[in-house]
Parts: C-alpha cells; sequence; structure tokens
C-alpha cells in the first residue's frame, strides 16, 4: 500500500483575520494609526474601519498596548457633559491608569511610558490614536 507524504499545512497570518494594518491579540484585533486626528475625527476614523476607540478596561489589553505604543494615542474615553468618565460603548470607568489626576479636559490619550500611562487633554489637540475590533 502507498501513502502519501502528508502535506504541511500552510499557516495563515492572524493579521489576516483582522485585516491588513492591523494587529490581533487574544480576542481583539487593534489598529495604530499613522496619522493625526482630533479626538472626534480619531473616532469617525475608527468607526470607518469598522471599529472604535481603543477601550483600555482589561489588564491584558492595557499592558499589550503599552508595549505596543510608544507614542501620544488617543483611546475611548472621555468625560460627559454631566462630567462622568465613560468609554465609547457607554460603559463606566472602572479601574483607571492615569498618570496624574484628570485636569479639565475631556478626553483621554495613553503616553505609552508604563503603567500609569493616561493623560488629559483637550479633545480638539491632534494626536494619533488606537482603534480596536472584536476579531
Amino acid at each position: 500500500m502507498s501513502v502519501f507524504p502528508q502535506k504541511q499545512r500552510v499557516p495563515t497570518s492572524k493579521c489576516l483575520t483582522c485585516g491588513k494594518g492591523w494587529i490581533e491579540f487574544e480576542s481583539f484585533c487593534f489598529f495604530l494609526s499613522r496619522e493625526r486626528h482630533t479626538w472626534s475625527e480619531s473616532r469617525v476614523d475608527c468607526q470607518n474601519r469598522g471599529g472604535d476607540l481603543a477601550i483600555l478596561d482589561q489588564d491584558r489589553v492595557k499592558n499589550f498596548l503599552s508595549q505596543k505604543s510608544k507614542d501620544l494615542y488617543w483611546i475611548g474615553l472621555n468625560r460627559s457633559p454631566s462630567g462622568v468618565w465613560a468609554w465609547v460603548d457607554g460603559s463606566a470607568l472602572g479601574k483607571s491608569n492615569w498618570s496624574k489626576e484628570p485636569g479639565q479636559a475631556d478626553c483621554v490619550y495613553m503616553d505609552g511610558e508604563g503603567d500609569q500611562s493616561w493623560r488629559t487633554s483637550k479633545c480638539s489637540y491632534v494626536s494619533f490614536y488606537i482603534c480596536q475590533k472584536n476579531r
């Protein structure tokens, strides 16, 4: 009896699961922009890519993105008109990573400098941004 040799499986690229330019982590896909926009413009661009600004409510995700991002990036956290911090999906802020007490500005960026890396800024400033979507 002749047996054909088993063909090797060709590994599929994980980044294709998320799409070109996205990085995969656990059940999420992240896009680190190379363009700078205001917080609102950044959110619109993320939505046009099929996601939204990143929600960093899990320590594993925060740690992963802190290692990947060494610049200043908008994330999906801002202060509502009533003064409450909330994520773009409407969930309340749980554990935070403020580098110092939040200032008067209403939008949040991550500075990529260690565990306590969130700071507030005026939403009209331009910065890089991180988009997130489910795999």
